[in-house]
């Protein structure tokens, strides 16, 4: 049996899914089982993991029709033999030695999963690393160093704390089969934050790491940019899922209160996508109303921040700084 099976959902990936498999492939912790889930893909998808199934016999390749990406990582672990599990989404890669430094870590504390609070995004082929607030360690129910996960899965306050991700992290397959038959086929915006605030909220043993082995593609074309027509629905539907999951398990009352707040920021960054502006909401709870401001940088952030107080009035800007200042002029931003 093999020590960790890779879960790879795939839909319509054919520019990225050679470099996804090929990180996977070359994991040091050799002894993997490798899961590649067509999710009814209209491109070259298909044949490519086929040709990689013939190629590597640690590769088991499942076809099925469109259902999501819940439904093909539910397909995934009904296949899959391993004790721990990894998620691995099909744009995305990994860094060589991520499974083994994770399995590593799973079998020396007996933990339920291992969490990672670093990772890279790519954006427009930039790379930059993400941290969460978390630090690494491990954090049980004996010591009550769990409650501190729980209370930071999303801090309301901070706007940080435990990644919303089901990627990145290493999970014992009994608790992720668990977790994941819970979270609806249809929630398909936020299916992962649904995943994590259940598993995390009767977790009784976990590890957080800080190393960055997981790269996050960012894409315009992907499903967590595109704007759907029944988002509220969607949302209020995984609100009522994870709500009910916390009152039958008798979860700590500031879980629901992160939850509210989460959903709320989700609409707010949605509308912005709708209204073509980048999806950055400014932190209104760090600044007093009416405060002198100085903003600095035009990037994504800048412009977007830019733009919420020029249209509310919320605060002044006095200063906006930028190396490239006079090209924020010459648009008349």
């Amino acid at each position: 049996m093999s020590k960790v099976s890779i879960i790879v959902p795939i839909y319509n990936v054919e520019r990225y899914i050679c470099k996804c498999i090929e990180s996977i492939r070359n994991q040091t912790l050799s002894d993997i089982e490798i899961i590649l889930i067509d999710d009814g893909s209209t491109d070259t998808s298909p044949k490519i993991i086929d040709n990689y199934a013939k190629a590597d016999n640690r590769i088991i390749v499942i076809h099925k029709e469109n259902g999501g990406v819940t439904s093909a990582r539910k397909t995934g672990l009904q296949n899959a033999h391993s004790p721990y599990i990894c998620f691995v989404d099909g744009d995305d890669y990994i860094y060589k030695e991520m499974c083994e430094r994770l399995y590593e870590l799973a079998l020396k504390y007996n933990v339920e999963a291992v969490f990672n609070q670093k990772i890279y995004r790519i954006f427009d082929e930039k790379c930059e690393i993400w941290t969460g607030s978390l630090k690494s360690g491990l954090y049980v129910e004996e010591d009550n160093s769990i409650e501190y996960v729980k209370s930071n899965i999303w801090n309301y306050k901070k706007r940080n704390g435990v990644f919303p991700f089901m990627w990145c992290n290493l999970y014992k397959k009994e608790s992720a089969e668990r977790i994941l038959s819970l979270v609806p086929n249809d929630i398909t915006f936020s299916e992962d934050s649904t995943y994590i605030y259940m598993f995390l909220a009767v977790s009784k043993r976990i590890y957080i790491i800080n190393e960055p082995y997981y790269y996050y593609r960012l894409r315009y074309d992907s499903a967590v940019e595109t704007i759907d027509k029944t988002l509220l629905l969607n949302l209020a539907k995984r609100y009522l899922v994870t709500s009910d999951f916390f009152i039958e398990n008798n979860v700590n009352i500031d879980l629901h209160k992160q939850l509210k707040y989460h959903i709320f920021e989700d609409i707010v960054t949605h509308f912005f996508k709708r209204e073509g502006m980048s999806s950055f909401l400014f932190p209104y709870g760090k600044v007093e109303r009416n405060a002198d401001i100085v903003l600095y940088a035009a990037g994504n952030v800048g412009k977007s921040y830019y733009k919420q107080i020029k249209e509310n009035k919320y605060c002044n800007i006095v200063l906006w700084v930028d190396t490239n200042y006079s090209e924020i002029e010459d648009k008349n931003m």
